[in-house]
Protein backbone atom coordinates (compact mmCIF):
# COMPACT_ATOMS: atom_id res chain seq x y z
CA UNK A 1 0.00 0.00 0.00
CA UNK A 2 1.74 3.09 -1.32
CA UNK A 3 1.80 6.27 -2.98
CA UNK A 4 4.57 7.65 -5.05
CA UNK A 5 4.74 11.20 -6.66
CA UNK A 6 6.89 13.31 -9.49
CA UNK A 7 8.35 15.63 -10.74
CA UNK A 8 10.29 17.16 -7.79
CA UNK A 9 13.77 18.95 -8.29
CA UNK A 10 17.31 17.86 -7.61
CA UNK A 11 16.62 14.63 -9.58
CA UNK A 12 17.23 13.23 -12.94
CA UNK A 13 14.37 12.01 -15.58
CA UNK A 14 14.66 10.01 -18.42
CA UNK A 15 12.74 8.46 -21.75
CA UNK A 16 10.48 5.95 -19.53
CA UNK A 17 9.13 9.23 -17.62
CA UNK A 18 8.45 10.38 -20.25
CA UNK A 19 6.15 7.24 -21.95
CA UNK A 20 4.53 7.32 -17.94
CA UNK A 21 2.85 10.50 -18.72
CA UNK A 22 1.78 10.11 -21.96
CA UNK A 23 0.46 6.62 -20.80
CA UNK A 24 -1.82 7.97 -17.86
CA UNK A 25 -3.27 11.14 -19.67
CA UNK A 26 -3.91 9.62 -22.96
CA UNK A 27 -4.92 6.38 -24.76
CA UNK A 28 -2.76 6.82 -27.69
CA UNK A 29 -0.97 9.61 -29.68
CA UNK A 30 1.88 12.04 -29.89
CA UNK A 31 2.93 14.09 -26.76
CA UNK A 32 4.00 18.09 -28.20
CA UNK A 33 7.59 17.82 -26.36
CA UNK A 34 11.48 17.53 -27.79
CA UNK A 35 13.49 14.62 -27.47
CA UNK A 36 16.34 14.70 -25.16
CA UNK A 37 18.71 12.77 -22.78
CA UNK A 38 17.38 14.02 -20.00
CA UNK A 39 14.63 16.00 -18.71
CA UNK A 40 14.80 17.90 -15.10
CA UNK A 41 11.44 18.50 -13.07
CA UNK A 42 10.64 21.63 -15.03
CA UNK A 43 10.37 20.10 -18.41
CA UNK A 44 8.32 17.27 -16.74
CA UNK A 45 5.91 19.60 -14.84
CA UNK A 46 5.22 22.08 -17.85
CA UNK A 47 4.64 18.96 -20.07
CA UNK A 48 1.79 17.81 -17.53
CA UNK A 49 0.69 20.93 -16.90
CA UNK A 50 -0.03 22.03 -20.89
CA UNK A 51 -1.74 18.40 -21.12
CA UNK A 52 -4.10 17.77 -18.25
CA UNK A 53 -5.95 19.91 -16.03
CA UNK A 54 -6.28 19.58 -12.39
CA UNK A 55 -8.31 16.43 -11.01
CA UNK A 56 -8.41 12.28 -10.55
CA UNK A 57 -8.23 10.08 -13.19
CA UNK A 58 -11.25 8.15 -14.67
CA UNK A 59 -12.57 6.99 -11.76
CA UNK A 60 -9.58 7.09 -9.85
CA UNK A 61 -8.35 7.77 -5.81
CA UNK A 62 -12.23 7.36 -4.39
CA UNK A 63 -12.52 7.42 -1.05
CA UNK A 64 -14.17 4.78 1.51
CA UNK A 65 -14.16 5.19 5.04
CA UNK A 66 -12.98 2.09 7.73
CA UNK A 67 -13.80 1.58 11.39
CA UNK A 68 -16.12 4.48 11.54
CA UNK A 69 -16.45 6.04 15.26
CA UNK A 70 -13.51 4.39 16.25
CA UNK A 71 -9.72 5.27 17.13
CA UNK A 72 -9.11 3.07 14.07
CA UNK A 73 -11.05 5.08 11.96
CA UNK A 74 -9.42 5.75 8.57
CA UNK A 75 -10.68 6.59 4.93
CA UNK A 76 -8.91 4.06 2.45
CA UNK A 77 -8.16 6.23 -1.23
CA UNK A 78 -8.48 3.48 -3.98
CA UNK A 79 -5.72 3.08 -6.97
CA UNK A 80 -5.74 5.91 -9.08
CA UNK A 81 -4.03 9.44 -10.40
CA UNK A 82 -4.26 12.62 -8.97
CA UNK A 83 -3.02 16.04 -11.39
CA UNK A 84 -2.09 18.98 -9.51
CA UNK A 85 -2.02 22.33 -11.50
CA UNK A 86 1.75 22.27 -11.40
CA UNK A 87 1.88 19.43 -13.22
CA UNK A 88 3.33 17.60 -10.28
CA UNK A 89 1.17 13.96 -10.10
CA UNK A 90 0.68 11.52 -7.44
CA UNK A 91 0.29 8.17 -8.23
CA UNK A 92 -1.96 5.75 -5.88
CA UNK A 93 -1.02 2.08 -6.24
CA UNK A 94 -3.10 -0.95 -6.93
CA UNK A 95 -3.44 -1.73 -3.49
CA UNK A 96 -4.60 1.63 -2.11
CA UNK A 97 -3.34 4.27 0.49
CA UNK A 98 -4.64 4.38 3.86
CA UNK A 99 -4.99 8.48 5.33
CA UNK A 100 -5.70 8.45 9.34
CA UNK A 101 -9.56 10.36 10.42
CA UNK A 102 -10.36 12.20 13.26
CA UNK A 103 -13.66 10.06 14.81
CA UNK A 104 -16.18 12.60 14.77
CA UNK A 105 -14.26 14.99 12.88
CA UNK A 106 -15.93 17.03 9.96
CA UNK A 107 -13.67 17.84 7.21
CA UNK A 108 -11.90 16.91 3.82
CA UNK A 109 -9.46 14.29 2.02
CA UNK A 110 -7.31 15.94 -0.02
CA UNK A 111 -4.34 15.31 -1.81
CA UNK A 112 -1.57 17.92 -1.16
CA UNK A 113 1.32 18.99 -3.02
CA UNK A 114 3.80 21.13 -1.16
CA UNK A 115 6.56 22.93 -3.48
CA UNK A 116 8.47 24.19 -0.35
CA UNK A 117 8.99 21.14 0.80
CA UNK A 118 8.78 19.49 -2.79
CA UNK A 119 6.86 16.37 -1.33
CA UNK A 120 3.03 15.05 -2.09
CA UNK A 121 0.66 13.26 0.20
CA UNK A 122 -2.99 12.57 0.38
CA UNK A 123 -3.86 13.66 4.42
CA UNK A 124 -7.59 14.82 6.37
CA UNK A 125 -7.99 18.13 7.95
CA UNK A 126 -10.97 20.19 9.00
CA UNK A 127 -9.75 22.95 6.44
CA UNK A 128 -8.02 23.21 3.21
CA UNK A 129 -4.48 24.50 3.13
CA UNK A 130 -3.31 27.90 3.11
CA UNK A 131 -0.27 26.87 1.31
CA UNK A 132 1.10 25.01 -1.77
CA UNK A 133 -1.59 23.19 -4.17
CA UNK A 134 -4.41 20.37 -3.15
CA UNK A 135 -6.83 18.29 -4.88
CA UNK A 136 -10.36 17.31 -2.82
CA UNK A 137 -10.97 13.88 -3.20
CA UNK A 138 -14.22 13.41 -0.51
CA UNK A 139 -15.63 15.48 2.48
CA UNK A 140 -16.46 14.16 5.74
CA UNK A 141 -19.22 14.66 7.90
CA UNK A 142 -18.86 14.25 11.90
CA UNK A 143 -21.35 11.15 11.44
CA UNK A 144 -18.89 9.13 9.07
CA UNK A 145 -20.55 9.87 6.01
CA UNK A 146 -18.16 10.40 2.77
CA UNK A 147 -19.22 12.45 -0.01
CA UNK A 148 -17.32 11.71 -2.88
CA UNK A 149 -15.73 15.49 -4.40
CA UNK A 150 -13.80 14.58 -7.24
CA UNK A 151 -13.35 15.91 -10.13
CA UNK A 152 -12.25 13.57 -13.22
CA UNK A 153 -9.09 15.49 -15.10
CA UNK A 154 -9.61 16.75 -18.53
CA UNK A 155 -7.17 17.19 -21.61
CA UNK A 156 -5.94 20.25 -22.79
CA UNK A 157 -4.96 19.06 -26.30
CA UNK A 158 -7.73 18.33 -28.80
CA UNK A 159 -5.81 15.39 -30.94
CA UNK A 160 -4.62 13.29 -27.81
CA UNK A 161 -7.05 10.34 -26.77
CA UNK A 162 -9.53 11.73 -24.26
CA UNK A 163 -10.30 15.31 -25.02
CA UNK A 164 -11.87 18.44 -24.51
CA UNK A 165 -15.06 18.09 -23.06
CA UNK A 166 -18.25 18.53 -25.46
CA UNK A 167 -21.51 19.27 -23.33
CA UNK A 168 -24.64 17.48 -25.08
CA UNK A 169 -27.55 19.40 -25.44
CA UNK A 170 -31.05 18.99 -24.22
CA UNK A 171 -32.36 19.33 -27.52
CA UNK A 172 -30.53 16.20 -28.80
CA UNK A 173 -32.02 13.80 -26.17
CA UNK A 174 -35.32 12.38 -26.76
CA UNK A 175 -37.33 10.89 -24.02
CA UNK A 176 -40.48 8.80 -24.32
CA UNK A 177 -43.01 9.63 -22.02
CA UNK A 178 -44.88 6.08 -21.48
CA UNK A 179 -43.62 2.22 -21.41
CA UNK A 180 -47.00 1.25 -23.38
CA UNK A 181 -46.13 3.56 -26.11
CA UNK A 182 -42.46 3.54 -25.94
CA UNK A 183 -40.64 2.07 -29.15
CA UNK A 184 -39.78 -1.63 -28.92
CA UNK A 185 -35.87 -2.29 -28.39
CA UNK A 186 -34.59 -5.45 -30.19
CA UNK A 187 -37.72 -7.42 -29.45
CA UNK A 188 -38.29 -7.15 -25.74
CA UNK A 189 -37.24 -3.70 -24.04
CA UNK A 190 -38.66 -0.94 -24.51
CA UNK A 191 -36.89 2.39 -24.87
CA UNK A 192 -36.44 5.16 -22.26
CA UNK A 193 -34.73 7.72 -24.67
CA UNK A 194 -32.71 8.56 -27.16
CA UNK A 195 -29.36 11.08 -27.80
CA UNK A 196 -28.55 12.18 -31.11
CA UNK A 197 -25.01 12.00 -32.23
CA UNK A 198 -24.88 13.28 -35.61
CA UNK A 199 -22.61 15.96 -36.45
CA UNK A 200 -20.55 15.04 -33.79
CA UNK A 201 -16.72 13.51 -34.81
CA UNK A 202 -17.23 10.57 -31.60
CA UNK A 203 -13.42 9.63 -32.43
CA UNK A 204 -11.88 12.53 -30.60
CA UNK A 205 -14.11 11.17 -27.19
CA UNK A 206 -13.18 8.36 -25.07
CA UNK A 207 -16.26 8.41 -22.68
CA UNK A 208 -19.96 9.64 -21.73
CA UNK A 209 -19.65 11.52 -18.57
CA UNK A 210 -22.69 11.93 -16.15
CA UNK A 211 -24.25 12.73 -13.19
CA UNK A 212 -27.22 11.72 -11.28
CA UNK A 213 -28.94 11.90 -7.96
CA UNK A 214 -27.49 9.04 -5.41
CA UNK A 215 -27.65 7.94 -1.73
CA UNK A 216 -24.57 7.21 0.39
CA UNK A 217 -22.98 6.01 3.19
CA UNK A 218 -27.10 5.70 4.14
CA UNK A 219 -28.15 8.93 3.59
CA UNK A 220 -31.28 10.17 2.33
CA UNK A 221 -29.73 14.07 1.05
CA UNK A 222 -29.92 14.50 -1.48
CA UNK A 223 -26.26 14.72 -3.82
CA UNK A 224 -24.66 13.48 -6.72
CA UNK A 225 -22.83 10.89 -7.93
CA UNK A 226 -20.42 10.81 -11.18
CA UNK A 227 -20.14 8.25 -13.44
CA UNK A 228 -18.88 7.10 -17.17
CA UNK A 229 -19.73 4.70 -20.08
CA UNK A 230 -16.66 3.56 -22.18
CA UNK A 231 -17.12 4.34 -25.91
CA UNK A 232 -14.91 1.80 -26.43
CA UNK A 233 -18.03 -0.43 -25.38
CA UNK A 234 -21.27 -0.89 -27.56
CA UNK A 235 -23.52 -1.76 -24.34
CA UNK A 236 -22.98 -1.63 -20.24
CA UNK A 237 -25.31 -0.68 -17.32
CA UNK A 238 -26.32 2.80 -16.88
CA UNK A 239 -27.15 3.43 -13.38
CA UNK A 240 -29.17 6.03 -11.83
CA UNK A 241 -30.62 6.38 -7.93
CA UNK A 242 -34.46 7.07 -7.18
CA UNK A 243 -35.71 9.12 -4.46
CA UNK A 244 -36.11 6.10 -1.68
CA UNK A 245 -33.08 4.98 0.45
CA UNK A 246 -30.73 2.32 -1.73
CA UNK A 247 -33.01 1.38 -4.38
CA UNK A 248 -30.96 2.10 -7.70
CA UNK A 249 -32.83 2.22 -11.10
CA UNK A 250 -30.47 0.12 -13.91
CA UNK A 251 -31.28 0.77 -17.78
CA UNK A 252 -28.83 -0.35 -20.10
CA UNK A 253 -27.14 2.40 -22.70
CA UNK A 254 -26.18 1.28 -25.98
CA UNK A 255 -23.97 3.00 -28.66
CA UNK A 256 -25.04 3.09 -31.92
CA UNK A 257 -23.36 4.34 -35.12
CA UNK A 258 -25.29 8.32 -34.76
CA UNK A 259 -27.13 7.85 -31.17
CA UNK A 260 -27.13 6.94 -27.66
CA UNK A 261 -30.22 4.55 -27.23
CA UNK A 262 -31.04 3.84 -23.44
CA UNK A 263 -33.74 0.68 -22.22
CA UNK A 264 -35.70 -0.26 -19.71
CA UNK A 265 -36.51 -4.25 -19.51
CA UNK A 266 -39.82 -3.44 -16.86
CA UNK A 267 -42.82 -0.94 -16.52
CA UNK A 268 -41.72 -0.52 -13.52
CA UNK A 269 -38.37 0.64 -13.82
CA UNK A 270 -39.44 2.70 -16.52
CA UNK A 271 -42.00 4.63 -14.58
CA UNK A 272 -40.51 5.13 -10.81
CA UNK A 273 -37.03 6.38 -12.93
CA UNK A 274 -37.79 8.22 -15.84
CA UNK A 275 -37.73 11.42 -13.91
CA UNK A 276 -34.36 10.77 -12.62
CA UNK A 277 -32.91 10.37 -15.87
CA UNK A 278 -34.20 13.23 -16.64
CA UNK A 279 -32.39 15.38 -14.21
CA UNK A 280 -29.32 13.09 -15.05
CA UNK A 281 -29.71 14.93 -18.91
CA UNK A 282 -27.83 18.41 -18.11
CA UNK A 283 -24.96 16.69 -17.06
CA UNK A 284 -24.05 14.46 -20.09
CA UNK A 285 -20.92 15.20 -21.50
CA UNK A 286 -18.51 13.47 -23.81
CA UNK A 287 -14.87 13.42 -23.12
Amino acid sequence: MAIKYNFVDNKVYGPEDINDITRSLVGAGIAPFLAKDSYNALDLNSLTSALVETGTSLDGCKCSIENVGTEEMSAHVAQGIVFFESGVRLEVDVDGYSVSVTPNTSGYIYAHYSPSLQKADIVFSAEYPEDGEYVVLAKLGEDGSLKDERVFARSRVATLGSNAKYTITEDRVTIYDKYDTAPVYDGEEKKIAEIDLSGIDMTKFNYLIYQYDCTTSGSTDPEYCEKYFNLNNTRAKFYVTGSLKYWQALFDIILEPDKFVIVADSEQTFSHYKSVFESAIPYFKLV
